[in-house]
């Protein structure tokens, strides 16, 4: 359990992983839909064409809809792998 926000703690690949939270409806606290609009914009920069796309596309979609579809903690792993990447170095292959 995460004292700090109350949400229960998994752990996945090794790392501790709260899920976000969430209202009755679904829909995500406004502090959770912007961090995954800003490891969508960071999916951009750090990863290569269509597939930086689509997982971008997929963490704003998940960030404007919240929990209607699903509930558990896929994209919330996805997000927090998305931004552990470092962007490459300017002038590094």
């Amino acid at each position: 359990m995460n004292p700090a926000s109350g949400q229960p703690t998994v752990i996945v690949l090794g790392a501790p992983v709260t899920p976000t939270s969430s209202g009755s409806d679904g829909r995500l606290a406004l502090h959770d839909q912007s961090e995954l609009r800003g490891a969508a914009r960071h999916a951009r920069l750090v990863l290569p064409g269509t597939i930086g796309e689509v997982i971008a596309r997929e963490l704003t979609a998940y960030a404007d809809f919240g929990r209607r579809f699903q509930s558990d903690p896929l994209i919330d792993r996805l997000a927090q792998q998305v931004l552990a990447i470092r962007p490459s170095e300017p002038g590094s292959p």
